[in-house]
């Protein structure tokens, strides 16, 4: 094994271990903040496994990277000029929690 393949499974690794942590010990997702704030500090280490994707099947990120810059104008667009009609049906969505 060479040590790409061991740095991407060491961050990998991590990252399972945090995704794990935010899933089980996250006190609530309900609140003003952001709900995946817990995987915020491994977003860093998602780098060398994405360069890792990328260099073993490049057709396959750049599709997936335009998949998401479109997502993103779209987004974008929809916030700027349609009034956040996006946001505005999502946030009146009931709550998929019961009531306590």
């Amino acid at each position: 094994m060479h040590g790409v393949e061991l740095t991407a499974g060491l961050c990998a690794a991590v990252c399972a271990v945090q995704l794990l942590m935010a899933a089980l010990i996250a006190p609530t997702a309900d609140g003003d903040w952001f709900p995946g704030r817990h995987l915020i500090p491994v977003l860093p280490l998602a780098t060398p496994l994405v360069a890792l994707g990328l260099r073993r099947m490049p057709r396959v990120g750049i599709a997936l990277a335009l998949v998401s810059v479109g997502i993103a104008v779209w987004v974008y667009v929809d916030a700027r000029w349609a009034g956040g009609a996006l946001a505005t049906v999502a946030s009146h969505q009931p709550s998929i929690r019961p009531d306590e």
